[in-house]
């Protein structure tokens, strides 16, 4: 995730299965890129907020699939 944010210009978050956007994110920061700016921190928890969501969502399906 560290070189999403560092590399990047847009950063596309998917679900699991099937994969699907959930959110693309525009990376508005000058270059270079440092970690100790606030707007780092900030964008990622935002993508960490996002992949916790959908890995619960994609573990909530699979263990729905697998009850039935």
């Amino acid at each position: 995730m560290d070189e999403a944010v560092y590399l990047a210009d847009r950063i596309v978050v998917m679900s699991a299965r099937p994969g699907r956007i959930i959110e693309e994110i525009s990376v508005d920061m000058e270059r270079p890129r440092r970690r100790e700016i606030p707007q780092w921190g900030a964008l990622a928890a935002r993508i960490l907020a996002l992949l916790d969501e959908a890995m619960a969502e994609g573990c909530a399906s699979e263990e729905d699939e697998a009850a039935r």
